[in-house]
């Protein structure tokens, strides 16, 4: 993401899909980091959905295994911010999906209920608010309530899909014919802000007026 005016990079590979082992449950007690799956996500190729004169929207298709994964990025002519919908048809178990960014820091404020809190590498999943402030871009999250920090890459937890709670003392018998979260079509939004306090621009993409 660049700025027109300036010339300056903003941000560089902007919300990378990955997906990672998760051999949780639903409340995750027994995991302190995820481990890298050993397959990647294939990239399908990129289209223009929309071009006009306020806006244009670039369709980008991902595929890991059985899932596919769409990407729509709106650039807006005169705006600070970049928006992302995304929208999945997942198909896999014992997974967890992430949108990674690249950071300078690893420090950052999350916000959380009634106030925010500044936090640093976290390898765990965090939960968060609707917004999130790291380095000078504002992350701003209509259906995204976790993510991690990992040296200095954040990941944004869109989806796990772990298997349903379990809380007994035994180990998890993953032959078990468990029922597995997150199947299915999955869809959100994510906001890339370059100005502006994320606390400020959150409400009006996270409560978008009713027409």
């Amino acid at each position: 993401v660049q700025d027109k005016k300036t010339g300056q990079i903003l941000c560089r590979d902007a919300l990378v899909p990955k997906c990672y082992y998760d051999d949780g449950d639903t409340w995750a007690f027994n995991i302190t980091r995820y481990e890298q799956a050993p397959e990647s996500f294939s990239f399908e190729g990129a289209r223009v959905i929309e071009a006009g004169c306020l806006r244009t929207v670039i369709r980008m298709r991902h595929r890991y295994k059985d899932s596919v994964l769409d990407l729509y990025y709106t650039f807006y002519n005169d705006a600070t911010c970049v928006d992302v919908k995304y929208r999945i048809n997942w198909q896999e178990k014992h997974c967890v999906l992430k949108l990674e960014l690249p950071v300078k820091s690893s420090q950052h404020t999350a916000s959380v209920p009634y106030g925010s809190i500044q936090r640093g590498e976290n390898p765990a999943d965090m939960p968060m608010g609707p917004w999130l402030q790291v380095d000078q871009v504002s992350v701003i999250a209509a259906s995204i309530f976790a993510y991690n920090m990992v040296g200095n890459t954040l990941g944004l937890t869109v989806l796990r899909s772990a298997i349903y709670g379990d809380l007994r003392i035994a180990p998890i018998d993953y032959e078990d014919d468990y029922d597995i979260l997150s199947q299915g079509i999955t869809e959100g939004s994510v906001r890339l802000a370059f100005q502006g306090e994320a606390w400020e621009l959150a409400d009006s993409f996270v409560n978008r007026p009713i027409i």
